[in-house]
């Protein structure tokens, strides 16, 4: 009798052993997809005087390599890093800005920030409870994320989403945040995931790389457009807060709008605003002829080999211009 009982108590501890590490393995505090990559950002932190941050116009086409080159080509004392992953933008942008600045930097003096993709979140349904989306979900993000949806109010039809919000910032916090991956492979969090209708972005066919003729008319449409009417302005509220937080650490913001072929907004401070807004618009096909020969495009709107490297020896003179204007 002694015995069954010893036997079934060791059972049950042998049970209870393998849940607790089943439940270490769904739940392990890993580190967070973005803050993954960051480690590698803070390596250079000793270095590292121009920071550049943004979405995959950072990632896939600044190289700081070949702004070093250059920089020390035309004697312009500056140092590059980067941190830039697709489609960074609105709160995650500015989260991310936030976190990299509360690291020591002693030489850095200019975050250089590619607001080309807008303030917009792109929280679309097909990637609610992925992991790098409940990253940015913090406390900080719920005010910010109440602003961002009265400033959309002009949009018809555009139901704030908040209760899906709501859900990701409970998973930010608990264990279930970091665990989403493991938990989807036992289909425990579908019924917190609303089917995702598809919306206009993935309705839209994507489209095919314009090449050759196409390419030489639709480079001619956007010349004559810039001719014509000049870039497109936007309102400067979004930049004015992310300038904002950098200067709460102690350091200077720029604004990169990247060389693509289509027309984002450039934010433009008021006439009567004497600390106005930098902005490095590279989306000029008249001014950087170099970045839109159709051999140095990617992509539809990347850059890719020497076209990158261009660009990024380009930055590094266009910063130099600027220091001397700044002195």
């Amino acid at each position: 009798m002694l015995s069954k009982f010893v036997k079934n108590l060791a059972l049950f501890g042998l049970g209870l052993a393998l849940a607790e590490l089943g439940r270490r393995a769904l739940f392990a505090p890993v580190p967070w997809p973005v803050e993954q990559r960051l480690t590698g950002l803070y390596a250079e932190s000793k270095t590292c005087s121009v920071l550049f941050v943004g979405p995959s116009y950072v990632d896939d086409q600044v190289y700081p390599e070949a702004f070093n080159r250059e920089a020390d080509r035309i004697r312009y004392d500056a140092r590059a890093c980067k941190f830039g992953t697709s489609g960074l933008r609105g709160f995650e942008l500015r989260n991310v800005i936030d976190r990299v600045l509360r690291h020591d930097w002693p030489r850095l003096e200019l975050v250089v920030i590619d607001i080309t993709l807008g303030d917009s979140i792109g929280f679309e349904p097909a990637n609610w409870l992925n992991p790098r989306v409940v990253e940015w979900h913090t406390f900080d993000s719920v005010p910010w994320l109440f602003d961002y949806y009265e400033r959309a109010r002009a949009r018809k039809g555009e139901k704030p989403p908040f209760l899906s919000h709501a859900k990701h910032v409970f998973a930010h916090y608990s264990q279930i945040g970091r665990g989403v991956e493991a938990l989807r492979s036992f289909e425990l969090l579908e019924r917190l995931r609303p089917a995702a209708e598809p919306t206009r972005r993935q309705r839209r066919p994507r489209k095919e790389r314009v090449r050759g003729v196409a390419y030489e008319r639709h480079l001619e449409r956007m010349i004559a457009a810039r001719k014509s009417r000049g870039p497109k302005y936007g309102k400067s509220a979004w930049a004015l807060e992310l300038r904002s937080l950098v200067r709460q650490h102690g350091k200077e913001a720029y604004f990169l709008i990247a060389p693509v072929l289509y027309s984002p907004r450039i934010p433009r401070s008021s006439r009567r605003d004497a600390d106005r807004l930098v902005v490095l618009d590279f989306n000029d096909p008249i001014r950087f002829p170099e970045l839109y020969e159709e051999g140095v495009r990617g992509n539809t709107s990347h850059l890719r080999g020497d076209g990158s490297t261009r660009y990024s020896e380009l930055l590094a003179n266009e910063l130099k211009r600027l220091s001397r204007r700044r002195r």
